[in-house]
């Protein structure tokens, strides 16, 4: 009863959950555990805090072993943004469901696990429709091998579920002030409720109610193979002309081929690093999930050929590919392939694994567009074959206009957004 009047309700009551944006060690779980909490919320990411206060919320594999060795189970929350409405867009929830899968997989959580996506601001009933469910909506449709859930007030779960875009919610009824928690009665398919928060001696946690139908996970287990192949399903998501790939289980194979009247695909995923595999190609390194260096060089340099492309977009489609590679390179040349032009694509990938090592792999896919399949003037064709032979010998900057101007044009019909990458790739082979 008082929890439709105030959202969060008895606060004195007793519940077997919490949650927290801390790193647990043993003695914070065993004071969890001698409160009576047994199930844990933690973030799959991110920072808290500003300034000096900033540090890391992210769950890491050490963590998780603490918490389960003593005697507790996690569920996880994904959220990487400080509540500006404006985040919430499909290309972001495309993003977070890539994001949030990476490093839950990473962290060794089972399938089927639930996770919490957080929409942690007051959006009005009127403005749930536009500014929540294309965001959630996008994280459902790319989520593979999770469930999604959705941490939000009462009016934007029930909307999110009503839409089909959750499978469970995570209630803030904790923010009773929440224009979305007053009025409206409890979601369905509730797993947590979140209704007061406070500090356990200097461990801060907010208290949550537990219905029964989520109870986190306490067996984990790394699997290198599924990291190997959801790194190559997050990277083929982002190349031009490969759509046709996103449906493919990288997991049952190693070698994969796609042809149609636009595109031939080739792909392979190598459970190692070999530098034979980038010979002759233009490379970034990549370090702790960003491009190592400056970008500034290229377009201080190569501004001619970098016509109407920004270095923020620029930098941004970087990293976004980068972030799935954590620590290793990107690398890319033109290339030649049954009379074919195309593009060739080699991603190295590491991953640590805590105690158990870490996962190092390559991932190759070559891109051939067919003649007129994208609407590519003949003459732009042309001057590419023309080109490119001699080009794959001698590396010859005179080239890349040409091959600018035929990538746009594949790109603008393809994937608009992906240009940048394409673009900047082709500058640092004229470094090269």
């Amino acid at each position: 009863m008082k929890g439709l009047l105030t959202s969060n309700g008895n606060t004195n009551r007793d519940s077997i959950a919490c949650d927290t944006s801390t790193q647990l060690t043993g003695a914070n779980v065993a004071t969890l555990k001698q409160y009576g909490f047994s199930i844990v919320g933690r973030y799959l990411t991110g920072t808290v805090g500003v300034g000096p206060n900033k540090r890391a919320k992210n769950l890491t594999i050490s963590e998780v072993n603490t918490i389960t060795t003593g005697g507790l189970s996690i569920f996880p929350i994904y959220q990487d943004y400080d509540g500006d409405q404006a985040y919430f867009t499909a290309s972001q929830g495309r993003l977070d469901a890539l994001t949030a899968r990476n490093a839950a997989l990473s962290l060794g959580f089972p399938k089927g696990v639930t996770v919490y996506f957080a929409v942690d601001s007051d959006v009005l009933d009127g403005d749930i429709a536009s500014v929540v469910l294309p965001y959630i909506k996008a994280v459902n449709a790319e989520m593979t091998y999770y469930k999604v859930g959705i941490y939000g007030t009462r009016n934007v779960c029930s909307h999110a579920l009503a839409a089909g875009a959750a499978t469970k919610c995570f209630v803030s009824d904790m923010s009773t002030g929440f224009s979305g928690n007053l009025g409206y009665k409890m979601p369905n398919n509730w797993g947590f409720d979140q209704f007061i928060e406070y500090s356990i001696g200097s461990l801060p946690i907010d208290q949550v109610a537990a219905s029964g139908l989520d109870s986190g996970s306490d067996t984990f287990n790394i699997d290198p193979g599924q990291i190997m192949a959801d790194t190559t399903h997050n990277l083929v998501s982002r190349l031009p002309g490969c759509a046709a790939l996103w449906n493919v289980d990288f997991s049952v194979t190693s070698k994969f081929e796609y042809h149609d009247l636009l595109v031939d695909i080739y792909g392979e995923v190598i459970d190692k690093w070999d530098e034979n595999n980038k010979k002759n190609m233009a490379t970034l390194s990549v370090k702790k999930g960003k491009i190592s260096g400056s970008l500034n060089e290229t377009f201080t340099k190569y501004g001619d050929i970098l016509v109407d492309i920004k270095q923020a977009d620029m930098e941004a489609t970087f990293n976004d590919i980068a972030a799935q590679l954590e620590n290793g390179s990107i690398s890319c040349s033109p290339k030649i392939r049954n009379g074919l032009v195309g593009l060739k694509f080699v991603f190295e990938a590491s991953r640590d694994l805590g105690k158990k090592g870490k996962v190092s792999f390559t991932v190759i896919i070559e891109v051939y567009v067919h003649p007129g399949g994208f609407g590519i003037p003949d003459a732009v064709l042309a001057e590419a074959f023309a080109s490119i032979p001699e080009y794959e010998k001698q590396l010859n900057p005179n080239l890349l206009p040409v091959l600018r101007g035929l990538v746009a044009a594949v790109l603008s019909i393809a994937i608009p957004e992906a240009i940048p990458l394409i673009s900047s790739v082709g500058a640092e082979l004229a470094i090269d």
